[in-house]
């Protein structure tokens, strides 16, 4: 009896650690935002076939800064950027952690344009900028006409996101493929 009674209580025992070990698994599993109202929120997104672009609302809890980090195959950060959310396109009404979730979506999914250069206006040679259109687009002051020009033919593909009000910041692959580079802002409508 004294060995049956010790067996119905470790049996009972290990019910109770492995169902505390369950419940405690499934409060890992449980997204970060369902306790802290959003702090630690991020969604991933692949551009240009090989680089996987991971936009967040940070540890701090505050919300009010956005954070986008770009990564390549190997897992080498190419770009990062941070910007406040009244400051950028598309986070100006989020106030509940679903609503956050679903603009940090669109910033990385929906908004993004995928492009190629050949899209890009020509700038001319003795011209100070590109061909002027519509909505303008701004050569990042560090790329020299040669360099654009040599960019813009080579018809690369090229990535594009919200990074204000009324702009997107355009990036393309170097020529290996595996580090980005700005190129210049596309503005639009705002």
């Amino acid at each position: 009896m004294t060995g049956h009674r010790a067996l119905v209580l470790r049996n009972r025992l290990v019910h109770t650690v492995s169902s505390a070990m369950i419940m405690c698994g499934m409060l890992l599993l449980i997204p970060v935002d369902s306790f802290a109202g959003g702090c630690g929120m991020s969604v991933r997104q692949v551009w240009l076939e090989s680089f996987t672009a991971e936009a967040g609302d940070g540890d701090d809890c505050a919300g009010d800064v956005i954070t986008l980090r770009v990564r390549n195959g190997a897992g080498t950060m190419v770009h990062e950027t941070s910007h406040r959310k009244i400051d950028l396109f598309g986070f100006e009404d989020v106030k509940t952690p679903a609503d956050m979730q679903v603009a940090l979506e669109e910033w990385v999914s929906r908004y993004p344009a995928s492009a190629t250069t050949e899209r890009l206006p020509p700038w001319r040679e003795g011209e100070a900028l590109p061909e002027h259109r519509e909505f303008p687009f701004y050569v990042d002051d560090r790329m020299s006409r040669a360099r654009y020009e040599h960019i813009r033919q080579s018809n690369r593909g090229m990535q594009c996101y919200v990074q204000g009000r009324e702009s997107l910041l355009c990036l393309v692959p170097d020529k290996n493929g595996d580090r980005l580079e700005v190129i210049g802002i596309q503005s639009f409508p705002g």
